[in-house]
Formats: structure tokens, sequence, C-alpha cells
């Protein structure tokens, strides 16, 4: 404009764009800005939508020769999937929670053993796959008792036994008390079935709208693999949960909601048959109850065969084996099961017998319930030796022990009379059978050899007892919390009728609370020892901040620590960082200790009713506390209801996002197959979108110089690019020589390595496997870093990770950043320095005036990235990268 144009240096052009940095972030959601490191008006969306997609900068600040761009997926496991407001969307937020215990069945469906996938036309599931099937089937039913005992015992039966409506129900709900209780029962039946189908319709919105992108994979795929399992043809394109499970679900539901009405009709007239144990005595046979109605009887009978029926429908399971003729089935069940619950409500409704004067609980749900919870938690101890070579056939004999002890109290009433003695008899049973359950899972002498395994190869059976325990406390709270807001006193100061908690849920609120407290005391008891003093650990070696390193040790050695030589002190923030991030590395073992009280306090709430255990017995003083310890339990539990149900409502005023957004990334990131009302996977998105990506990258045209990618993966970006990484050498039309990987503050070793040993395992990864972290160690991972000191290099198996990453080179196109002030990084192959995979980055950050810790983040702004960078390209063989800096990750010793 004024002549200056000609003083102005002309800007150096850049190097042809050959290499592809694509950024994958992990858990909490990372802004595409805050990867690419640039502010939100530099940088713009290349293609996706609000859920997920790429996102470049506008101009580049890469380095020359390479494009980058960030993939965000964060969305795909936080976005509610619903489109309502006010009450909707605070139903939405409830039924999230609802979800989680069927996101961890469809975790423990992945810690089994997954057999290699021979067959490409089926998936194969593997042993245990139906027993999972039949535990999600179960916690499904479990949600249709808890809105059954809301909804039929609480507003059907107990508001409507005095003149007084309950306090919380609007006045349109007085019409009913003039109608026969059958009746109302029947209508109020509606509420679980409808909450069902909330459920389903919530998880299948949330998944529809990305889920079938596995079509267009399986499409290109063209795998003959049958390892690894993530690069088979079947593990993306095949669902594991087809045939019309969802139906089944439903048809379940519909068909014990029937048999709980007509079981409720047929008894509840007889005072002689008002208990479970009274049901085939002379007394109650005497009066013929089943003959009295024989409508309703055989309504019952077809309640019963038919939800038999659906458990051997939804048990098989295995996709691309008469899928089509298990579609129809589960269509012809679900409509049955309809016609069947109508038929119930109407033989109820039009039997000629009053109720109303019966002042029985719906007996429909008196101990189907704790039926119930005693057969899951069989299930769940089952699964503990899955992994651990206990026999299947073992495990069906003391299934069905366990699951014969709650009906033996219908039959064996009339040899054992009740009386004191009689609850201890049946509670001694039980524990006889869990017991040697335990005994055959904890002890088979295959058990020993499974130290790499999580929780030593127990782990289906950890995850199904956590899932079991949640459904149950979510239940609890909903009923406790429902009951005491009908209890309330009525706006014109009219006391509303008192509630009583049916003995199950009441049971369970006492025990919920004393595992609680005793988790929580043992936890801080444990980690007390901890917190005082600062131990030495080893670290990876970094350049730029060896002063640093005090307190460090460079090997533990057969001889002793070896200490890292210092020029001065750390500040005491690093080493205050290092011990809580060891104290965090124990989430295994306490994980498995939450399993182990919340099975104990499952397996005393399938007792019988502690009142009647411990009346007369003990003594007065025991007896006194048994009598009041529900109550208090209770009152603590009501007030609990009402903060969390408050919170709820706050969070779904003011945010679309799922509610407990962390835990959706950490248990959706595998497809559904244990549940059908899980979750959705975002996998199933996010894997197919970038491989394509990857595909156009590398396959531009005639005339372009040879290209690259190199996946830079955050926490758990790192298993979806791992996955990534199989799926193209699976489906075959890439050449695999020309794709890097760059992780970093990643858990594939010690997680989900451990956890899903079959998708991520040692032998998988090409890697040494890990042990898990000790409780009570200074450093949780000592007995690991002592046997990674010593041990000899692994040569990694035909197709697993280093051997797909190798680019013909000795060491993988694989760098991995750690630090030990990171609460969730880890090395992914060895602690032992120089293993060709692993180094060092910075624990702190000196980029401001007061450097601060560095811990979970910021990575890729560390110099020991651009460094893996420049490793990672000249591995792959990239003429123009530079020399790798000094520290870069060299072959193992």
């Amino acid at each position: 404009m004024l002549g200056l144009e000609r003083f102005r240096r002309p800007r150096p052009a850049r190097d042809p764009e050959t290499v592809l940095e694509l950024r994958i972030h992990g858990i909490k959601n990372t802004p595409p800005s805050e990867m690419l490191e640039r502010e939100v008006g530099d940088i713009a969306r290349d293609r996706g939508d609000d859920l997920g997609g790429f996102w470049r900068e506008r101009a580049s600040a890469a380095p020359d020769g390479v494009r980058r761009e960030a993939y965000s997926w964060g969305a795909l496991a936080r976005s509610d999937g619903g489109a309502v407001a006010g009450i909707g969307q605070l139903i939405v937020h409830v039924g999230w929670f609802l979800l989680l215990p069927f996101g961890l069945v469809n975790v423990a469906y992945w810690t089994r053993r997954i057999p290699e996938q021979s067959d490409q036309q089926a998936w194969s599931g593997g042993p245990g796959s139906g027993y999972v099937r039949a535990f999600g089937l179960g916690v499904t039913l479990l949600y249709v008792m808890a809105l059954g005992t809301v909804s039929i015992e609480l507003v059907g039966v107990q508001c409507y036994r005095a003149s007084g409506l309950c306090a919380g129900l609007p006045e349109q709900f007085v019409a009913l008390a003039g109608i026969p209780r059958a009746t109302r029962l029947a209508i109020f039946a509606v509420v679980p079935l409808a909450g069902v189908l909330v459920l389903y319709l919530l998880s299948a919105r949330a998944r529809a709208r990305y889920e079938a992108s596995v079509a267009l994979m399986s499409a290109a795929s063209t795998s003959g693999l049958s390892w690894p399992v993530l690069a088979t043809r079947t593990f993306w394109s095949r669902s594991r949960v087809t045939g019309g499970i969802e139906k089944l679900h439903v048809a379940a539901s519909a068909f014990l909601l029937a048999a709980m009405l007509a079981w409720d009709q047929l008894f509840s007239a007889f005072p002689q048959c008002d208990s479970p144990e009274r049901l085939f005595s002379p007394d109650c046979l005497a009066t013929g109850p089943l003959a009295a109605n024989p409508w309703t009887t055989a309504s019952l009978a077809l309640a019963t065969l038919g939800l038999g029926l659906v458990i051997l429908l939804v048990v098989p399971g295995t996709p691309g084996r008469g899928l089509l003729v298990r579609r129809r089935s589960a269509l012809w069940m679900l409509v049955a099961s309809l016609l069947v619950l109508l038929g119930t409500a109407v033989a109820t409704s039009f039997a000629g017998r009053e109720l109303d004067a019966v002042s029985s609980p719906f007996l429909g749900l008196v101990s189907t319930p704790g039926n119930l919870i005693g057969i899951l938690l069989v299930l769940a101890i089952a699964a503990l030796g899955w992994r651990r070579g206990v026999p299947p056939a073992v495990t069906a004999t003391l299934v069905g022990l366990v699951i014969a002890v709650p009906f033996s109290r219908y039959f064996l009433a009339d040899v054992f009379p009740l009386g004191a003695e009689e609850p201890w008899l049946y509670v001694a049973t039980a524990g006889v059978a869990i017991g040697a359950q335990l005994a055959v899972v904890i002890f088979p002498r295959r058990a020993r050899r499974r130290p790499r395994d999580g929780w030593s190869g127990a782990g289906p059976g950890v995850v199904l007892l956590l899932a079991l325990g949640i459904a149950m406390a979510l239940s609890t709270v909903l009923v406790v919390g429902v009951a005491a807001w009908l209890s309330r006193p009525q706006a014109s100061g009219v006391p509303s009728p008192t509630l009583e908690v049916p003995h199950v849920w009441a049971d369970f609120a006492l025990w919920f609370l004393v595992i609680v407290v005793l988790f929580a005391v043992g936890v801080a008891t444990v980690f007390a020892r901890h917190l005082v003093g600062y131990p030495g650990v080893t670290t990876p070696t970094v350049d730029e901040i060896t002063g640093y390193e005090r307190y460090a040790l460079a090997s533990y050695g057969e001889r002793g620590p070896a200490r890292i030589p210092v020029a001065q002190p750390p500040p005491p923030r690093v080493l205050v960082a290092r011990r809580t991030a060891g104290i965090l590395h124990r989430a295994e073992p306490v994980l498995g200790a939450l399993a182990g009280f919340f099975g104990a306090a499952l397996a005393l709430t399938a007792a019988p009713d502690l009142k009647r255990i411990f009346s007369g017995g003990p003594g007065a003083a025991v007896n006194s506390i048994v009598e009041q310890a529900p109550d208090v339990a209770l009152a603590v539990l009501a007030a609990i209801a009402a903060a969390a149900f408050a919170a709820v409502a706050a969070n779904a005023l003011t945010t679309k996002e799922r509610p407990l957004g962390l835990l959706w990334d950490l248990i959706c990131f595998l497809p559904r197959a244990g549940h059908p009302f899980g979750p959705p996977c975002y996998s199933e998105r996010v894997v197919p979108e970038v491989n394509r990506r990857i595909r156009e990258w590398m396959s531009p045209g005639g005339g372009t110089p040879e290209r690259s990618v190199i996946l830079s993966a955050h926490s758990l970006g790192a298993v979806l690019a791992t996955a990534c990484i199989f799926a193209l050498r699976g489906q075959g039309d890439v050449p695999m020589g020309r794709v890097g990987l760059i992780t970093y503050g990643v858990q594939l070793r010690p997680y989900f390595g451990r956890f899903f040993p079959e998708l991520f395992g040692a032998e998988v990864m090409g890697t040494r496997p890990c042990a898990g972290p000790s409780l009570t160690a200074p450093d949780p991972w000592i007995a690991q870093v002592r046997e990674d000191e010593q041990a000899p290099a692994v040569r990694p198996r035909t197709d697993s990770l280093v051997d797909i990453l190798r680019s013909g080179g000795s060491d993988p196109a694989w760098v991995n950043l750690w630090r030990r002030t990171d609460f969730l990084g880890f090395p992914a192959a060895s602690y032992r320095e120089g293993n060709g995979v692993d180094s060092g980055a910075s624990e702190l950050d000196l980029r401001t005036y007061l450097p601060t810790i560095a811990t979970h983040g910021h990575y890729p702004l560390t110099p020991q990235y651009q460094a893996a960078l420049r490793e990672v390209r000249r591995r792959l063989g990239d003429g123009s990268s530079p020399k790798v800096a000094r520290g870069r990750p060299g072959r193992e010793r």
C-alpha cells in the first residue's frame, strides 16, 4: 500500500504435507482447540456433526510437512439422546442413572475369555456369554420389581388402605379408590412396563444416530484373520444383541407382571397362604386357591411358561445362527406376553372376589425380589471362576443348588414347622451353598496361573457384583425415596397413611449403609499410611528436569534401589503429586474390595427377614438394635434419595449431557453384548470414521508423494487408536508400514490389558504382561518394576500391535510418554528404560512464570512430545524428519 511490500520478508514455503498427525483425546472430552493448542477462532471443523468430527487449524502451526488435525468424540459418550424439556429431561437423566448397571453387564461380557474367531460369518461368544445375557435379563426384571413395588405395593395397595390418599398423589387418583383392588393393581402394573420401555427408548435413541456406522467399515472389510479379536471381521460387523433380544426383555417384563398379578389374586384372600412358607402347607392346599379361580390359575401358568421360554431364547443369542428365526420368535413372544398380561388383568378384575378389606401386602412382591437377588448373586459368584478354570458343569450344579434353596422354603414348611429355628435353617443352607461356590471358584489349581489378569482372573464376577450392587442400590433409593415422599403430611395438615417399605428393600438399605461405612473406613485406614512421607519410586529419564529427580530411583535392582543423583531438591509439590498418583493407582484392589462388600450385603438381603431371625434369640439388646436399625437406615437413605433427586434435577435443568459423563467414557468403548438396553458404544462410530479418514489421506490420487499417518492419542483415546490400527490391519487396504502411533497418559498395559486380555492383553499388544498393583507397598508397582528390570526382551507375536507398527525396523513406530505424577498414566511396554516404546515426560510444566505440576494432561506441550513426533517420523522412514533429540527411546538393552 505505501510501497512497503517490497521490504516485507516473504513467508517461507512449507514442504508438501505428507504426514497426518491426527490427535484423539481421552476422557473428559478435551475441546478441539486445546488438542490443537490454538484459540477457538483459529480452528475449524473439517467434517462431522455436533456429536463428533474432525477439526483442523486455519493456518498450520505444525512442523514442516505435517498436517495436524484433531478428532473429537466426547459428545458421543455424553449426549443424553433426548430432545425434551422440563419433567421429560428429568426423566431422561434419571433413566441414565438406571442404565449404568446395564453398561457394566456389557463390560463383564468382554472380561471373559473371548475365543479366536475362526468363523467369519458368525460371532463366537465363548463360555459364559449365555450366563451374562441371563444376568442382564435378571437386572431388567429387578428394575421391574422395584418399579412394581413403587406403583403396585406402595401406591396401589398401601396408599388406598386408609380413607385419605397419600400426600404425593394428585386428586385424580381418588377415583381409583372405588374400584376393586385387583382392577386397581392391574392399572398400576402399566407403570413398570412403561418404565422398561422408557429405558429401552432412551438407549435406542442415543445409539441410533451413529451405531449403524459399523456397516460402512464392514462392507470394506476383507479380513480373514482369526486373531487378534479386534482385527477380525466379525468384531465390528456383528452385533451381539441381535435376534430381537430387546423385545424379549420387554416380553419377560410383561410375563413377570402377569405372574405377580395372578399370584396375588389367587392367594391374597386366604390367610393360610399369606406367606411363601405356607403355600404348600396342608392348610393352604385345603382351601383350594388354585381351583377357586381357574382363569387366573391358567394366566399364572401361561405367564410362568412364557417367562421360561424367554430365558431359553435370551441365553443362546449368538448372531449369525438362526437369527431370523429368533427375531420372529421374539416378536411373537412380545405379542404373547402383552396378551397374557391383558388376559390376567381381565381375569383378576372379574374374578368376583373383593380384596379391598384384605390387609396383606401385594403377594407378588413379598419374596420374589429376594429370590431374584439370590439367583443373580450366585451367577455373579460363578463368574468369579470363568477365567480361573472352573468347569461350566460345576458352575451350573452350584447355581442350581443355590436357586433351589429359596424354593425349598415352599415345600419344607410342613417338615420344619415355623418357629425361631426355621429362618436359621435356610440361612445356613444358603450359606453352605454359597460357601461351596466360593471355595470352588477361589481355590482351583489353575487360579494360581492367572496373576496377569484383572483381579487374578476374577474380573467377570467382580464386574457383575458391581453391576448388581449398583442396580440394587439405585432400586432401593428409588423405593425408599418414593415411600418417604408419599408419606409426607398433606397440605391440610392431615397425616398421610404410613407406608411400610417391603423388607427386601429395607434390609438392603441397612446393609448398604453398613458396607459404605465399612468400606470408607477400610480404604481410609489402608491409604493413611501412604500419606506419610515421600516414597522413592522409579522414574523415566527426562533430560529437561534432571535436577528435580530427588527421591526418585533409577532402578530397584537386586542389591537395593539405585538413586538418581540430583543437583537440587525438587519442589515438594512434585513429591506430593507422585504420592497422590500412587494412591490412585490402587483402583483395582479397591474396586475388588467394593465388589466383595456388595456381595456380602446382597447375600444378607436375600436371606429371610432379620427381625424374624433375631426375634427372641440372641438377647434383648441385639433384638432392639435389629428392630431399630432398619428404621434408622431408611431415614438416612430417604435423605440421600432427596439430595440425589435434587442434584439430578439441577443437572437436568442446566445441561443436556448425561449425568456421570466420566463413567460413560470408561464403560461404553466396547460394543453392546450383555444387555440390549446398555448405553451405546461410541467406538462403533469412532473406529469407522477415523479409519475412513486415514484411507482418504493415504489414497490422495496420482502424482502425490507417499503419505503417512501418525495417530496421537491421549488416555482412553489410545484404546480407540489401538482399535483403529487393528481394524485397519483386518481390512487389509492400508499399508501398515505408513502408520505410526504416539500415546501418552495411557492405561493400556495395567488396566485394559489386564481387564480385557483377549482384546488388549500383553500378547495382543506385543509387550510384557503386567501384574496388579500392591495395596500396601509404597510403590504399588514395585513387583512389576523389578520383574521388568530383570526380564529379557519380548518377541512379539505376528499381528500384535508392536509387530504391525514395526515398519520393517527393529523398533515399532510407536512412542509412549508417561510420568510418575500422572494418576492415570503408565508405561505401555515396560518399566525398563530403553524398551523401544516408552519415554519419560516432564513432571513440571515450565511454560508459566510459576511452574505447575504436570499430571494427566498437556503432554503435547512438552518438549518430549516433539521429540516423540520426530522419532516416529524417523521410524516410518520420513526423510524430512530431522535428527531426533537426545533422550529419545531406544532399543531395549
